[in-house]
């Protein structure tokens, strides 16, 4: 594949845990990131933006390591979500977190099995959301029909409706 770019770019493959196989273009004039085409990373923590500055830059900060990432610290909020997110070494992950009730965004370092716990708490509130959503919309839907249904029986629907 690497035949298709200029010699200037490689192509790296990344897999998620989800499966799903993302390839990044990266430019010659980028300092390699030391992993050959077709490396898996994992986890990714969800569907977030990752970010544009080097992980070496975050990996030597001063970020805290959290063992509940989808707790706010400052509200105990259980609906933390990732905004960012980059690799910071082999065994970790530079992570930026929302809290959608204070507002509170913080950057934190996540250990691999945080991270994967991490992820599964975001799949789980993603099935939960879409649970509710299709629960909601039959709600929905059903009132209208019932609506429709009275309407046709009070005769209430004239050509002019259509």
């Amino acid at each position: 594949m690497e035949s298709d770019h200029p010699r200037d770019q490689t192509v790296r493959r990344i897999v998620l845990p989800s499966g799903k196989t993302i390839e990044v273009l990266r430019l010659a004039d980028q300092e390699p990131a030391g992993e050959e085409s077709g490396t898996t990373l994992e986890p990714s923590p969800g569907p977030a933006v990752p970010r544009t500055e080097p992980a070496e830059d975050f990996a030597g900060a001063d970020a805290p390591s959290v063992a509940a990432p989808h707790l706010c610290p400052a509200c105990g909020s259980s609906l933390v979500y990732p905004v960012a997110w980059d690799a910071a070494g082999t065994e970790r992950w530079s992570v930026e977190l929302r809290c959608p009730n204070c507002e509170l965004t913080e950057s934190v370092l996540l250990d691999l099995d945080v991270a994967e716990s991490f992820d599964e708490e975001l799949e789980r509130g993603a099935e939960t959301l879409i649970s509710d959503l299709a629960r909601l919309t039959e709600a929905n839907m059903r009132e209208h029909v019932e609506r429709f249904i009275a309407a046709l029986h009070a005769d209430a629907i004239q050509p002019v409706d259509f």
